[in-house]
Order: structure tokens, then C-alpha cells, then sequence
């Protein structure tokens, strides 16, 4: 279950732990799926209070990083997913507590000093996205449950500023954990896009990680976003069978693959 989940994703921070609720939303459709019209407020920036979409439904869209700060392949997708998405509906991504400003070389290094606990929102070819200063540096660890904590608060001001109707989110399972509650707590859909597993990747180089305790747990951490989102997406039909046979994921995954028409 969920706080069977965040057990695994979570560091001891002081004792501190998160709670997840068991509550259940009805299942919906895709996450391209047209949803009932709403509008709100963006991001607040300097004096200015900008709409972002208003008119149209709107989709928070959760992830580690963004473009232009991190160049990477899973920022280059966040940007084409919701840049596409954007034409239709109203779509703003929420960046991990700490994005840019823990960056050890930001390759957009414009942006300003923020205070601990303190917002910004950035705009790049489009696409808006939140982020937030890290409040508890959770001794270094990227998971902790007062991190977490934050990164629910932060979904949870975006989620409500904008009205959305889908709370989306791409990996790990901490990011979709965390959209998971935000969602069931605002009476929001949930969604979750697995883009890959960690694990995975340390398998291609060691084998011998695959009868690890952190292997198991790892792969365990997925297992319970995967099953109670409303709707699930992963990158490949090789990773969607993955987490069906190895995972026993038993519910349909819609296959979302790199260069998808939107």
C-alpha cells in the first residue's frame, strides 16, 4: 500500500515519518483525456499574477528537474509531453524541492537567490514550471520524509492555483507517491508515468544487485504507485511487461514511448 511505499522511498530524517492516506478516487481515463473545464492563477512572479490557461483543463505535472537549468534526456522529455500537452490544455510542471538552486553546474545558471522555503517560477519556450528552495537539507539524503513533506506542500499550492483536474507524475516512485496524495487529498485524478527503474540500470553493470535487499526494495517502492494511481503509463512495452510479470503490476499500462504524437 501507500505507506508500505513511502516506507521504502524514504530516509529516517530525526524521527520524522509521512503519512499516506488509503483513500480511493474513482478511475478515470487518459491522461490526454478531455476533463471538465477550469481555470486559475500561475505562479505568482514579482508583482505579476499570470493565468495559466485559463479556460481550459489543467494538468500539474510533477518531475525532478526541467528544462533549461538540466539538460538531460528526461528533462528534454518533460519539456516535448507538456509543450505538446500545452496546445489543449493547461499544463504546469512542479520541479523537486531544491531545483536549480542545488545544482552542482546548472547549465542555465539565471536564476535568482531564493530564501529556504522560498517560491519561484520560471518559463522556458512555453512551459512554466514551480520551484521551491529546500527548507530541511534532510542531511544530503534525497528522500527524506521532511523533503517529502515539502514536495507534497509545493504540488499540493500548484495543484490548487491553477484548479487542476490531473495530477501527473513522471519517475521515481517518490514523485509519484507524492502526486498520489496531493490527488486524493484535493479529490484530483492521479496519474504516473514510469520513464524507467533505477535498478535496472545498476543490473546492466553489477548482475549480482538483482538478490540485493535494496534491488528488492527498490522495484518494491513501485509496485503500490503503480497500482493505485487512475492511470499508468510507462516509456516502453518492455518496461510495461517488466513491471507486469517481475513486478506483478496486474492492471493495464498505456505505452507513452519518446517522439509520441501528443
Amino acid at each position: 500500500d501507500s505507506q508500505r511505499a513511502l516506507d521504502e522511498i524514504t530516509t529516517a530524517c530525526d524521527g520524522d515519518t509521512l503519512l499516506v492516506s488509503s483513500k480511493k478516487a474513482p478511475l478515470t481515463g487518459a491522461l490526454l483525456a478531455a476533463a471538465d473545464s477550469s481555470s486559475g492563477r500561475g505562479q505568482t512572479e514579482a508583482t505579476q499574477e499570470p493565468v495559466v490557461g485559463a479556460g481550459k483543463p489543467a494538468i500539474t505535472y510533477v518531475a525532478f528537474e526541467s528544462l533549461p537549468f538540466s539538460i538531460a534526456g528526461y528533462n528534454t522529455r518533460t519539456f516535448g509531453l507538456t509543450s505538446a500537452l500545452a496546445e489543449k490544455l493547461s499544463v504546469e510542471v512542479v520541479t523537486s524541492p531544491g531545483f536549480p538552486w542545488t545544482l552542482p553546474s546548472p547549465q542555465d545558471s539565471d536564476f535568482p537567490d531564493v530564501a529556504p522555503g522560498g517560491a519561484w517560477s520560471s518559463l522556458h519556450q512555453g512551459v512554466r514550471a514551480r520551484h521551491r528552495q529546500l527548507q530541511h537539507l534532510c542531511n544530503g539524503t534525497v528522500n527524506c520524509a521532511r523533503r517529502l513533506q515539502e514536495f507534497e506542500h509545493h504540488v499540493t499550492e500548484a495543484a490548487e492555483s491553477i484548479d487542476a483536474t490531473n495530477i501527473h507524475a513522471a519517475s521515481t516512485a517518490s514523485n509519484g507517491q507524492v502526486a498520489l496524495r496531493v490527488a486524493r487529498k484535493l479529490g484530483r485524478r492521479a496519474s504516473y508515468e514510469v520513464r524507467g527503474l533505477w535498478m535496472l540500470s545498476q543490473l546492466a553493470e553489477d548482475p549480482t544487485v538483482i538478490g540485493t535487499a535494496g534491488f528488492r526494495r527498490a522495484l518494491q517502492a513501485e509496485v503500490p504507485t503503480a497500482h493505485e494511481v487512475d492511470e499508468l503509463f510507462a516509456i516502453s512495452s518492455e518496461l510495461a511487461a517488466f513491471l507486469q510479470d517481475v513486478g506483478r503490476v496486474e492492471r493495464p499500462i498505456t505505452v507513452l514511448p519518446n517522439g509520441v504524437n501528443t
